[in-house]
């Protein structure tokens, strides 16, 4: 008589687990024990002071006992979303994924569908790209099997070959991935899978007890704009989530995934840059369509660049959430610009009428109803000129920047990385003269503050040059 195979089903718990979670596993465990009698099943809840160490005890008693398959459930799922009273078919979903394993060897893990508990109430799927973990759209979820990154670790199906072959401590401390990401990254690199079973679905438990399900993430989702449109809580918006959220949007308007943005970007050509004529560029850079948004995402993809933009940002602090006027000018896909919109300031976007990335803007205005204008008016508190001046012809740049500067108020600033950038072999940056620029800054009575941040201001201007 063959062996039965076997399954360690391990929690990681914090106290005060919510009554909806004990009540619905310990259903699941008497389900189990009814209607799973193929399998042999062993339980390892270890206490979850750190993440890390608890699933690492869990796999270590998964090994003990020899166990064929080890699932890892969280101590805030709900796996019967619809609260029946009896025995409920949902419970079937480890049958299901037990099947998805035997069916295909190199599928090393396997997971089921929830969402976060905030937010946007992203499904917790990931795709990867160049070491950073981006959480699929609502509308990537396909409703059946998928291939992902990364599934939620809140419900994880690994088979044991998976830690024959990734060395202990499987899991480590979070400083940089959370453990779910850590075990798939692993995974992938001895040669496994990941997948996700989107068709099967459990529920989030919120700290104030209700359930996350995907039929009433819209509820949720309103509840949390409603909190960040606050002005009390809205200058400590978490600036790196809001950045994701261009990447996000950037992938939905286009219908691209990171992995075709990247070779969109990659294959961006400016060679075609010297057939147009260079004091009239419109048109070249109409013509860029999508490989231009690309282009634009993959370059604030960079950790380096996100720690640039954030610093940026952080130079708004100082507004206590008080709406000011700005100015995004050559503001393309307008990353920067765009986050300043959604805290309440009110922003004109001025770039190439009809340019792919203007159309990106215009769409994320509507989607995320943002009230802002794309053309110039008068009387800004700022203006960004960010990857902006070195497209300029240099010939015209002075009655440009003297038009710019006549719209901004006395102690306005204007912020720009331009002479920060060093960037010669793009053929596009066309400016490159920095003492000539600085030179038509101060012309017009701008000067300043640091390299990023200059001001048109008369005190400022007294106190530069004695006056």
């Amino acid at each position: 008589m063959s062996k039965k195979k076997s399954i360690c089903i391990g929690i990681p718990c914090y106290r005060d687990v919510p009554f909806e979670v004990l009540e619905d596993y310990m259903r699941f465990a008497f389900y189990l024990g009814r209607r799973y009698t193929e399998y042999d099943f062993f339980l390892a809840i270890k206490g979850k002071s750190e993440q890390f160490r608890a699933r690492n005890a869990i796999v270590q008693a998964a090994l003990v006992y020899d166990s064929d398959y080890i699932l890892m459930l969280d101590d805030d799922h709900v796996i019967d979303i619809n609260k029946t009273l009896g025995p409920d078919t949902s419970y079937e979903f480890l049958k299901v994924l037990i099947g998805h394993l035997e069916a295909d060897s190199k599928k090393g893990i396997i997971g089921a569908l929830y969402y976060q508990r905030g937010g946007k109430c992203e499904p917790v799927i990931m795709e990867e790209y160049n070491g950073q973990y981006f959480f699929k759209t609502h509308e990537e979820v396909t409703g059946g099997l998928q291939k992902v990154d990364v599934t939620g670790g809140g419900c994880m199906l690994i088979r044991k070959e998976v830690f024959d072959k990734i060395p202990s401590p499987w899991f480590e401390p979070e400083f940089e991935y959370g453990t779910d990401i850590q075990v798939c990254r692993k995974a992938k690199q001895v040669g496994f899978e990941i997948w996700c079973d989107t068709s099967i679905e459990l529920g989030h438990i919120k700290t104030e007890r209700e359930v996350i399900t995907s039929k009433n993430i819209a509820k949720h989702v309103k509840e949390t704009d409603e909190w960040l449109a606050r002005s009390d809580i809205q200058k400590a918006k978490p600036v790196f989530s809001t950045l994701s959220d261009y990447e996000t949007d950037a992938r939905l308007f286009s219908g691209k995934s990171m992995y075709e943005l990247e070779e969109l970007a990659i294959m961006y050509k400016d060679s075609n840059f010297g057939n147009f004529d260079i004091n009239n560029l419109e048109d070249y850079y109409r013509g860029l369509g999508v490989n231009q948004l690309a282009r634009n995402v993959i370059f604030h993809s960079n950790p380096g660049i996100k720690k640039n933009d954030v610093a940026i940002l952080s130079m708004f602090n100082h507004t206590n959430g008080v709406p000011i006027k700005g100015l995004d000018f050559c503001c393309g896909s307008a990353p920067v610009g765009f986050e300043l919109a959604r805290r309440g300031h009110y922003v004109d976007f001025v770039d190439v009428p009809g340019s792919y990335a203007e159309e990106f803007v215009k769409w994320r205005s509507e989607k995320h109803k943002i009230s802002c204008g794309f053309q110039l008016t008068d009387n800004y508190d700022w203006i960004l000129l960010l990857d902006a001046i070195e497209h300029l012809h240099p010939e015209k740049f002075s009655s440009v920047f003297v038009n710019l500067i006549s719209r901004l108020k006395s102690g306005g600033s204007v912020i720009t990385n331009y002479f920060y950038n060093y960037d010669l072999m793009n053929v596009e940056h066309i400016n490159q003269n920095k003492e000539l620029v600085k030179q038509e800054f101060i012309k017009n009575g701008v000067y300043p503050i640091n390299p990023y941040r200059w001001v048109k201001d008369p005190v400022i201007l007294t106190e530069l040059v004695g006056v």
